[in-house]
């Protein structure tokens, strides 16, 4: 195949295509290849959201526990590792379910964004919550633990949120 310059470099064969010369021919519509693009670009976002979450958590969290052990804190207390795991994996879920349900519906996102907010606070009061109190007060380092990998996912799904907003306005 040296010197073709039409050629499927990805090896991919639809029912229709048909070698031909130095390349493929395709009987029929474009369909398939159409179809292929779409789910390249379909999960472009969710995929860019979910990297760079991870990477600013990994980033809040290292700066959050150098900050407690230089002020000689435990820096593994307080649920630190659950709290930035579990904001995490509920943000990128979160986001995920909105980003599907951009299309159908279209309308009702903002809704779904703070109902995804109210989820959060539930998992709070479920799991860390007990926890803090177990005291009779929470703490300074106790909110810190939650709220700062709270607020680092929120402005990231805000930021992402309005991004596909804007897409799917556009489209």
């Amino acid at each position: 195949m040296v010197g073709c310059t039409l050629r499927n470099r990805k090896k991919i064969f639809y029912r229709n295509s048909h070698a031909f010369g130095c390349g493929y021919f395709y009987l029929g519509s474009f369909a398939a290849i159409e179809k292929i693009e779409q789910l390249k670009v379909g999960t472009k976002l969710p995929r860019q959201f979910t990297l760079i979450l991870l990477g600013a958590l990994l980033l809040a969290f290292m700066v959050h526990y150098f900050v407690l052990k230089n002020l000689d804190l435990a820096p593994l207390d307080n649920m630190l590792v659950a709290s930035y795991s579990i904001n995490f994996v509920l943000a990128v879920g979160i986001f995920i379910g909105l980003y599907y349900a951009r299309k159908k519906l279209k309308n009702a996102l903002g809704f779904l964004f703070m109902g995804g907010s109210l989820i959060k606070f539930v998992v709070f009061f479920i799991v860390f919550y007990p926890v803090y109190r177990a005291d009779g007060e929470i703490q300074r380092t106790e909110f810190a633990a939650f709220f700062v990998p709270y607020l680092t996912a929120l402005v990231l799904e805000t930021y992402f949120a309005s991004k596909m907003l804007n897409q799917v306005s556009d489209s």
